[in-house]
């Protein structure tokens, strides 16, 4: 796996900026959200790389919870 440079990371977040995340729109839509197969599988090449990301741990927790409750938008 290779990383990408600083500068295509930049361009690809300046060209979707106005893009709507599929987990928010599955959730708005009261659909499952891909939680498993979009955060936790980020968190597993992490730990595969030997690194940790704690926020997108928490980020995952939260999510986690929220479709645990009944929370509303």
């Amino acid at each position: 796996e290779k990383d990408l440079p600083k500068s295509a990371v930049e361009e690809i977040c300046r060209r979707t900026k106005k893009n709507r995340s599929s987990m928010l729109t599955d959730r708005m839509n009261e659909n499952p959200m891909e939680i498993e197969s979009i955060i936790s599988s980020i968190l597993q090449m992490g730990e595969r790389r030997g690194g940790s990301l704690p926020l997108l741990q928490t980020l995952e927790k939260m999510l986690l919870a929220i479709i645990g409750g009944d929370w509303r938008w």
